[in-house]
């Protein structure tokens, strides 16, 4: 009688084990396609950020916004002699 009890206690020990291995492997399995996808968005978010910094220097070249503010702003470059500096007098 004896022996039936450690055997039983034993295989149930044995089942409850397996379960755990079972349950810690598709843990594993799912944790790892997580990762996964998380990997690859993090390197489409850094190629997107590469692109993003190469149109904000372009945006931002001095000679686009200068061709930009003559054709569309009809704006020109003063010239060195046309500029005139206003100093407003303080009433101190």
């Amino acid at each position: 009688m004896r022996d039936a009890i450690v055997t039983s206690v034993l295989l149930l020990a044995v089942i409850a084990s397996a379960v755990a291995v079972v349950r810690t492997h598709h843990e594993r399995r799912s944790l790892f396609v997580e990762l996964d996808e998380a990997e690859a968005r993090r390197d489409r978010l850094q190629v997107e950020w590469g692109r993003l910094q190469i149109e904000q220097s372009t945006w931002a070249a001095s000679d686009r916004i200068e061709r930009v503010a003559a054709e569309k702003l009809n704006l020109q470059l003063s010239r060195a002699g046309a500029t005139v500096l206003v100093a407003a007098e303080r009433g101190d």
